[in-house]
């Protein structure tokens, strides 16, 4: 027992912390656990930077941001009790996910963004792995360890120039150690959104500092080329995200989100593209058609005119014409399972995510 918590298992670890599953004694509710390192349990600067987490995330109360239930000391540790998903993360389906679950993955990115770039917060550490699915299928954005408050100084919890957050994802001014604000989740969600759509992020090297070089200077890989059937307005959409200059890319989530919506619409809602109908073999094996040409051809054969071959072959070119002609055409199909365009008031079906 810790606490009021019982633990059942370890379910995650890393440099800093350990998050076990555990039961609440009393209301016999599942949570997630996470507890600071013994070893950084002693450094004022690590525990202040673990109550921080904890505050920041309890004020953000948004169907999109993991709920902290509880902060405390157990024995001199710190521990934050949260939500916990059976589901785990988003990192498992990345690059397994259609364009309507994609849609669906940012679109709850963006709101929670969204809503605590409106508490002036930014979380610094975006990535899939930071991504929780619920069972229904929505994201829940978590951990929000070396998140900051935009509006206030932290300058005792970070120290200037310290790079930090996970290198494959981190903004070029966060790359540089410089000061953050919200566009540098914006960058974050769109490393996070190129590769939902290509299944690789778009820069990767042999270690962190060659990996955030790249951030900084070299030009972004067009998406294109590495997902040539992604819709050209959803791939311009996310490289706007992805501009190397904070000023450049969308004012804030909120209105990334408006337009992310807007392609949706298209990309999502509209009839799929369908080839013209394939009915040239139909015409050319109709039995009627390869009837007129087998009598053309015998009588060609019996009276040895050589020129009915050719009157043959234009009278069965000009039925294999008419045939494919006034063939009716299929009816177009679309991306919604029912066969029906589907409309805004009939609402979006439930994403399976994999399921």
């Amino acid at each position: 027992m810790i606490g009021r918590y019982e633990i059942v298992r370890e379910i995650g670890r890393g440099a800093n912390a350990a998050v076990y599953l555990a039961r609440h004694s009393a209301l016999n509710k599942f949570v997630a656990l996470k507890e600071l390192s013994r070893f950084d349990a002693g450094d004022e600067t690590a525990a202040a930077r673990f109550l921080h987490e904890a505050q920041l995330a309890a004020s953000l109360t948004h169907p999109n941001t993991v709920t902290v239930y509880d902060y405390f000391e157990h024995e001199g540790t710190p521990y934050i009790a949260m939500e916990y998903f059976e589901r785990g993360s988003l990192r498992p389906l990345v690059g397994r996910l259609s364009p309507a679950e994609i849609f669906t993955v940012l679109e709850g990115l963006l709101a929670g963004l969204a809503c605590a770039e409106g508490h002036g917060v930014v979380h610094r550490d975006l990535k899939p792995e930071n991504l929780m699915l619920t069972d229904d299928g929505q994201i829940k954005i978590a951990d929000f360890g070396i998140a900051k408050a935009s509006a206030t100084a932290t300058a005792n919890l970070t120290r200037t120039g310290l790079v930090v957050g996970a290198p494959a994802y981190m903004a070029p001014e966060q790359a540089r150690g410089e000061e953050t604000g919200p566009g540098a989740d914006l960058y974050s969600a769109g490393i996070i959104a190129y590769e939902l759509v290509t299944g690789t992020v778009p820069y990767s090297g042999a270690d962190p500092m060659s990996i955030l070089w790249c951030h900084v200077h070299e030009p972004l890989p067009p998406l294109a080329s590495r997902e040539p059937d992604v819709d050209a307005r959803f791939a311009r959409w996310i490289e706007h995200l992805l501009e190397k200059e904070p000023s450049r890319r969308p004012v804030g989530a909120r209105e990334a989100l408006e337009e992310l919506r807007a392609i949706k619409d298209e990309v999502v809602e509209r009839p799929m593209p369908v080839r013209p109908p394939r009915r040239t073999v139909s015409a050319i094996l109709s039995p009627l058609n390869l009837a007129v040409a087998l009598a053309v051809a015998v009588a060609a054969a019996v009276l040895d005119a050589i020129w009915l071959f050719a009157v043959g072959g234009a009278a069965y070119a000009a039925l294999v014409g008419i045939a494919y002609l006034s063939a009716p055409a299929p009816p177009a199909k679309t991306r919604d399972e029912t066969g029906e365009r589907p409309r805004r008031d009939r609402g979006p079906s439930r994403p399976r995510f994999g399921a």
